[in-house]
């Protein structure tokens, strides 16, 4: 099954400001391909920024207790028998392995647009926020249990509430790293001018 891809699309249409101009030229690609890096490089500072240029500070990941982030600590016993060390960390929002930050990429999909996106399949839950629930599995279970009950107490009593749990759920929080701002909009109107202007 195809990974699903996750984009969005700027088209270049800016009214009256470049009414006609677009048919003085039968080659838009280098425009295109200025205005997708712009946009790809945009994006990907957002990660280091936590937030896009224009926009709102992203909600940075973690709470009270000792554990930060305990979606991926469930997760980490699908396969392990102890959580990576970062689940204790109180970590800038949407970065944890670099991933999706290195997946965002452009795409000339039209004679008026570029594509930008990723095909990573949690972007979406991070890009617009909403529930997440993890299922965990027995052999989850049992790993992540007799890894409990060696935790301080602290850990210990945080984390109790999970060992007989079918499943964990919990709200991400959306974090714009992709839709363009008002700031975007106008520089890539700025690309566009000098663009036809020839300069």
């Amino acid at each position: 099954m195809a990974e699903k891809k996750l984009t969005r699309n700027v088209f270049l249409d800016f009214g009256t400001r470049f009414e006609g101009l677009e048919r003085k030229t039968n080659d838009l690609g280098p425009l295109l391909n200025t205005t997708g890096e712009f946009l790809v490089k945009q994006s990907v500072k957002s990660f280091q920024d936590q937030k896009k240029q224009g926009g709102k500070k992203w909600q940075q990941r973690g709470g009270s207790g000792k554990v930060k982030n305990i979606a991926g600590l469930l997760e980490d016993f699908r396969v392990a028998s102890k959580p990576k060390s970062r689940r204790f960390e109180a970590r800038p929002a949407v970065i944890d392995t670099g991933r999706l930050r290195m997946s965002i990429a452009k795409r000339i999909d039209s004679n008026k647009s570029v594509v930008i996106g990723t095909t990573v399949p949690y972007a979406e839950k991070q890009l617009l926020g909403g529930k997440v629930k993890i299922e965990i599995t027995k052999p989850m279970r049992k790993r992540f249990v007799k890894w409990l009950f060696k935790q301080p107490d602290e850990v210990f009593l945080q984390l109790l509430f999970l060992k007989n749990a079918e499943a964990y759920e919990t709200e991400v929080k959306a974090t714009n790293f992709l839709f363009t701002t008002p700031f975007d909009i106008a520089r890539i109107k700025d690309i566009a001018e000098r663009f036809f202007s020839g300069s």
